[in-house]
């Protein structure tokens, strides 16, 4: 019940309107309990069935499985309904840079697989995809369920799993997908390979940095004359060595107040932090961020900030 209304309520968008139909069919018995970090699933589950709403054809059902793999693993697969691919894209399906140049290459290459590789295997779980006939099969299965199971990676069955309490109700609508051009500075290499992945997906074109030294390198023309910023968005992260997110905020702020420009005209800055408290929050409105997305990435937290301050 979780699972359906998690795949209804986010897609129901982006099908709507359109001649693209998605199943779920899942076991009338609940599978066992596997072990995995409901944050990741919900992540990677997202992104695939946002992959296939993306590239289904025209009167295509995607499908999408609850079921025990060949090892008897809970396991989701998502059938994309997009059609043959060619053979040879098995092997660029997860590489984190692949251009083959084919038509339709976008469909198997593209760093967002890489980055859901990365969170599968970061919680012991099984990311793979199938060439069928005529589309592609993702498949994501949880290790089994110990009784060490670590309390991070907490034994819950992977219908549970799928969502969290937090779900949208089906009056929820989400938030529009924005084109908006995001500086992102994060030392953290699997970090910014997710925000990229996740920019991507709601329509962003990222441009990503190691620090903030970088991240003031890349608006040195901005902050020294001012005019229209190169970056419809800034995401810096609060720890950076050389230089983190409030010191680069300062620096910023500082730059536009010297150059007498509008608060309301100012480029908008989002925080990252591995725990959102509220003296984190504080301190991060006090001197002059506008927003704060909390570690691991959720993409609704993020595509939200973005439609609300890159307007």
């Amino acid at each position: 019940e979780h699972l359906v209304r998690h795949v209804t309520v986010r897609y129901v968008r982006h099908l709507k309107g359109s001649d693209v139909n998605l199943e779920l069919i899942a076991p009338k018995e609940a599978l066992p309990a596997g072990r995995g970090d409901p944050t990741r699933i919900t992540q990677i589950i997202d992104a695939l069935v946002a992959r296939s709403t993306l590239f289904a054809l025209p009167g295509g059902l995607i499908r999408v499985y609850l079921e025990l793999d060949e090892q008897g693993h809970p396991c989701c697969s998502i059938h994309d309904a997009g059609g043959p691919i060619p053979s040879t894209a098995t092997e660029e399906l997860f590489a984190l840079a692949s251009y083959s140049g084919a038509a339709g290459a976008r469909r198997w290459t593209g760093i967002e697989p890489a980055v859901l590789l990365g969170l599968a295997e970061a919680m012991d779980a099984n990311l793979t995809a199938e060439i069928a006939l005529d589309e592609v099969i993702w498949r994501l299965a949880l290790s089994p369920a110990t009784a060490d199971t670590p309390s991070y990676q907490a034994a819950t069955p992977i219908a549970a799993a799928m969502v969290d309490d937090s779900t949208p109700t089906h009056e929820t609508q989400l938030p529009p997908v924005v084109n908006a051009s995001v500086l992102v500075a994060d030392d953290d290499e699997v970090n910014r390979l997710v925000a990229t992945g996740l920019l991507e997906r709601a329509g962003c074109a990222p441009t990503v940095v190691n620090d903030g030294q970088d991240a003031l390198d890349e608006l040195a023309g901005y902050l020294d004359n001012g005019g229209p910023a190169p970056f419809d968005l800034v995401v810096l992260d609060l720890m950076m060595p050389r230089l983190g997110g409030l010191e680069t905020t300062q620096t910023i702020r500082s730059a536009e107040e010297r150059l007498g420009i509008p608060t309301k005209d100012r480029l908008p800055i989002i925080a990252i932090t591995a725990k959102a408290t509220e003296e984190d929050q504080q301190t991060c409105l006090s001197i002059g961020m506008n927003g704060f997305v909390s570690k691991p990435y959720r993409y609704e937290e993020l595509q939200a900030l973005i439609a609300r301050l890159a307007i």
